[in-house]
């Protein structure tokens, strides 16, 4: 059964802005087409990542690497994406310990202490659903060569 906008605007009963923006019987959030996030460029410069939205790298070349990143401290319930959007063929990780979080990894249920972007299109989503644990809840990647564009481990 399609969920039309209107239809969804008829259903808000707390106006936080007319019908473009409330809250339904349920208490959601309502009203509006979509959440717009924030996207951060990563360069091969390490930096902290934003927690939120999406940070993409953005470097070229296959020389450097690995270029490490870090990740900040989560928010739990906050989400954060984490892809390589570049044809580099370099390695990129993104190291959690360093504002004392753990990445739970979706491939064995362990933690891991940071996430490694090689090749292109390798793209993670992560969850804060701790203030020290970021949970894996997505991964993507396209065909490489060596067919693993994103895994987790405990060193760099």
């Amino acid at each position: 059964m399609a969920n039309l906008l209107e239809t969804i605007r008829n259903g808000i009963l707390t106006s936080l802005h007319g019908r473009r923006l409330g809250l339904t019987a349920a208490e959601n959030l309502a009203g509006f087409k979509a959440i717009q996030l924030s996207i951060q460029d990563l360069t091969t410069v390490p930096t902290t990542v934003n927690g939120y939205g999406t940070s993409r790298v953005i470097a070229t070349g296959s020389t450097q690497g690995p270029v490490q990143y870090t990740l900040p401290a989560p928010i739990p319930g906050v989400q954060t994406r984490l892809t390589l959007n570049t044809t580099s063929t370099a390695s990129f990780q993104f190291l959690s310990t360093a504002n004392g979080a753990s990445i739970l990894a979706g491939s064995d249920g362990t933690t891991k202490s940071l996430v490694n972007l090689v090749g292109q299109g390798g793209s993670v989503t992560l969850e804060g659903v701790t203030t020290a644990i970021w949970q894996v809840i997505g991964v993507a990647w396209s065909s490489s060569a060596s067919g693993v564009n994103v895994s987790y481990t405990t060193s760099t």
